[in-house]
């Protein structure tokens, strides 16, 4: 196991950051959700373990130039050294890395600086919205894209007035809306999810599915779901609850975890919805001025109340 003393546990990846390590001796790629556990351990998804596939170079932060070193592999969560991790009893949808096996991070947003500067999409984007550190994400920063590579933007702020950019004008960006795909993934919501037709076509269209750049895939993710989800890996607190109110917030981004503001008799709730435990007969899209819900599971953290959902309804 290789280890890097200048990575020091005040450290830390920002959402969407590359890490490169070395897990049982082998080459990784790992996605960070800016999130760490005891200043220890970095959350985030495992997308890349060496293997004998081919070939592969990956850049160095900062300069974004190829690094002297050969990386085999094609993207997979299987592989030894990591593992999911455990809160409270739930099997949470992401891998955790010691952070003392890191060998390298690639910003995000050095990623989306340097390639804005090329010109394109990326570049009208930097101009239309000065001042937003955009991080350019996935394959685009570890230098494995091509020409049929997704496009994966985080938006660390201002997500809303972004998309409402980009949503009344497509075209002013050089993007379209690719109708085949918008049609697939408002299918993949209902049969995967559970969400009703109506719901998964408001899901879509808020977060733009079907976007494109010419045959790429293009998608901007909500960063700010990060402030609440810090507290998922401090809790504080593991007890059943049960809890009626009303939504004040929803999250409509590409996150695998969905998410709600609930403000109750007892308090204001951040709630989180684990996809792989959530009954799929239960699901449903609540808004702003929807009829009370009621939301059970487990509160893991208290000031800020923090809810891992379980069952989800109209109250």
């Amino acid at each position: 196991m290789v280890r890097v003393e200048w990575v020091t546990s005040d450290e830390q990846a920002n959402i969407g950051d590359a890490v490169i390590a070395r897990v049982d001796d082998r080459i990784s790629i790992f996605y960070s959700l800016g999130l760490s556990v005891n200043d220890k351990y970095l959350v985030g998804i495992m997308r890349f373990v060496q293997d004998n596939q081919g070939t592969r170079s990956l850049l160095s932060q900062g300069r974004h130039q190829n690094l002297k070193q050969e990386v085999y592999g094609t993207y997979s969560k299987v592989g030894k050294g990591f593992s999911p991790l455990v809160l409270n009893g739930v099997d949470l949808p992401w891998d955790v890395l010691d952070k003392r096996d890191v060998l390298h991070y690639l910003s995000a947003q050095d990623a989306f600086a340097h390639e804005s500067k090329k010109g394109g999409f990326l570049e009208i984007m930097a101009q239309e919205f000065p001042g937003i550190p955009f991080g350019l994400v996935g394959s685009s920063n570890v230098g494995l894209e091509n020409e049929t590579s997704d496009i994966d933007i985080i938006v660390p702020r201002d997500y809303s007035p972004v998309m409402r950019s980009v949503r009344a004008s497509p075209r002013n960006f050089g993007l379209r809306i690719d109708k085949d795909a918008f049609e697939e993934d408002i299918s993949r919501h209902i049969e995967q999810y559970g969400f009703s037709e109506e719901d998964a076509g408001t899901i879509c269209r808020q977060k733009l599915s079907g976007l494109r750049l010419c045959e790429r895939e293009v998608t901007l993710f909500d960063s700010s779901f990060n402030r609440d989800l810090m507290e998922v890996f401090n809790p504080n607190s593991c007890v059943d609850i049960s809890v009626k109110g009303i939504v004040g917030d929803t999250q409509y981004s590409g996150h695998s975890i969905p998410s709600y503001t609930l403000f109750g008799d007892s308090g204001k709730f951040s709630i989180f919805l684990v996809r792989r435990f959530f009954p799929k007969e239960k699901r449903h899209l609540f808004e702003r001025g929807d009829p009370p819900i009621k939301v059970s599971g487990k509160l893991i953290h208290k000031d800020p109340n923090i809810i891992l959902a379980e069952d989800l309804e109209l109250a």
